[in-house]
């Protein structure tokens, strides 16, 4: 009769095979350095294949505090390099915490989680001193990367309909942006079949500016792209400048570019 036996990594063998399996995870654990993640990794894949197939049972509590200390990459408390939030008050985790499980695209289940996201769109709107008497309209994205990319869309859509509408060629466009500008606008400009137009940075001048525009603007751009709060300095590029600039552009040639400012690190 089979008789599972528990091994000190909480996991239940099934085999002598899954016994070595769990061994060979001890022994990698206590060996382990920053070279020897790889390795690491290929074992815990092995042992979460055996989970899924049921030849293995885990029990939760002491993998849930392995995957706690050991396997984290880093404590973002201490990632100096990052610009997401690494901190909020318990009751915003508590918060997050009560609503997890719920799928929030789904409005007809979800009605007041999608009347919250409505009332934030306001929010922000009020906070960044958005014009009165006008309806800001928004959607939640699961983070930064997913908005800038349907941003992108948007600003790619719009233009291609544009020159569509006026008998014109809408298969080259092309964003202009600049040198500090975040990597996944560079995704979104591979991935999505978009000319990339990078001004260039130059010493003692870390951000964009409207000084040379001219030379990287014509009809086929679908955006300039300016950054508030950049990675590299925490500057603003010059986000008036280039707003008044792209104005004087729209009454020069009658093409309307549009602006879309990146809040990256504010």
């Amino acid at each position: 009769m089979y008789s599972p036996e528990k091994t000190d990594s909480g996991a239940r063998l099934t085999s002598g095979e899954n016994r070595a399996a769990a061994i060979h995870l001890r022994h990698t654990r206590s060996h382990v350095g920053v070279n020897g993640r790889t390795a690491l990794a290929a074992v815990t894949a092995t042992l979460l294949v055996a989970i899924a197939i049921g030849q293995m049972r885990i029990t939760v509590s002491p993998n849930v505090k392995s995957i706690s200390s050991e396997w984290t990459d880093a404590n973002p408390m201490l990632n100096m390099s990052s610009f997401v939030t690494t901190w909020a008050e318990p009751e915003a985790a508590e918060t997050a915490k009560r609503n997890i499980f719920k799928n929030y695209i789904d409005h007809d289940m979800y009605p007041q989680a999608f009347a919250m996201e409505s009332l934030m769109v306001q929010w922000l709107h009020h906070l960044w001193k958005g014009p009165k008497g006008v309806e800001p309209y928004g959607t939640a994205t699961v983070g930064s990367s997913e908005a800038c990319m349907l941003a992108g869309l948007a600003h790619k859509w719009n233009w291609r309909k544009n020159r569509e509408a006026q008998g014109k060629d809408g298969s080259k466009p092309n964003m202009v942006t600049d040198g500090n500008v975040q990597i996944v606008w560079k995704k979104f400009l591979r991935d999505f079949d978009v000319e990339p137009r990078i001004v260039p940075l130059t010493p003692g001048n870390y951000r964009l500016t409207a000084e040379h525009l001219d030379k990287y603007v014509d009809e086929n751009t679908i955006a300039v792209v300016a950054i508030a709060g950049q990675t590299f300095t925490g500057e603003d590029d010059d986000i008036q400048g280039i707003h008044d600039w792209l104005d004087d552009y729209e009454k020069r040639t009658g093409i309307s570019t549009p602006m879309h400012i990146d809040g990256a690190s504010e």
